[in-house]
């Protein structure tokens, strides 16, 4: 049994035969240092580490960014929300 999708918008919506997927994979590793020295002693152990990934992937990229600190403090998780229950 087959079916063929005629006129239907999730055909349109589709991907095109032969089109290729795109991903983009992420690692964020975050890390304080107590002065610049350490920061490039974190940061040289990343890119050690990193070489790793470029001799698999030649596209691959490293970035390092400076952090603000933080104005006010992370709000807290939500409380436990528990509804009661009925059956009607």
């Amino acid at each position: 049994m087959s079916a063929t999708l005629v006129d239907h918008p999730l055909r349109n919506r589709l991907r095109p035969p032969g089109e290729p997927m795109r991903y983009r994979a992420t690692i964020t590793i975050d890390f304080e240092a107590g002065d610049e020295f350490e920061a490039q002693d974190e940061k040289a152990a990343i890119e050690a580490a990193f070489a790793a990934s470029q001799l698999v992937r030649k596209s691959a990229q490293l970035d390092f960014r400076r952090r603000k600190p933080r104005a006010r403090p992370r709000p807290g998780a939500p409380g436990l929300i528990i509804a009661a229950y009925a059956d009607d």
